[in-house]
């Protein structure tokens, strides 16, 4: 099995609330030295999914819902919400529930 990578929109958001490439370990990250600095590096699912957890106190969970289907809930100071959208990949639902997680620290910021 391969780590998925986030996406360009999930990168650009955890640059905006404090996410820099210097926290990650070089096995997480895609070194691709002829894009610009927002695409050099980008860090696993599980990376930021690590560095919300750890750094931000949200925690993101993904869980089957039937042999085909993935829902995800994110979790921060106390309160939980539940997604009601139905993934059919794993690696969707986390990767959705990364940018809530980081859409929910940046909301945050601008407060």
């Amino acid at each position: 099995m391969r780590e998925e990578k986030i996406t360009k929109a999930n990168l650009e958001l955890a640059f905006e609330v404090g996410f820099r490439e210097t926290e990650c370990d070089p096995d997480w990250l895609l070194h691709t030295w002829d894009l610009p600095s927002t695409e050099k590096y980008k860090p696993t699912q599980s990376f930021i999914q690590k560095w919300l957890r750890e750094k931000q106190n949200v925690h993101i969970w993904v869980i089957p819902m039937s042999l085909s289907e993935y829902a995800y809930y994110y979790f921060k100071d106390g309160g939980y919400t539940f997604s009601k959208c139905n993934f059919r990949f794993y690696e969707s639902a986390l990767e959705k529930g990364i940018y809530e997680g980081l859409n929910l620290i940046h909301t945050t910021i601008k407060l």
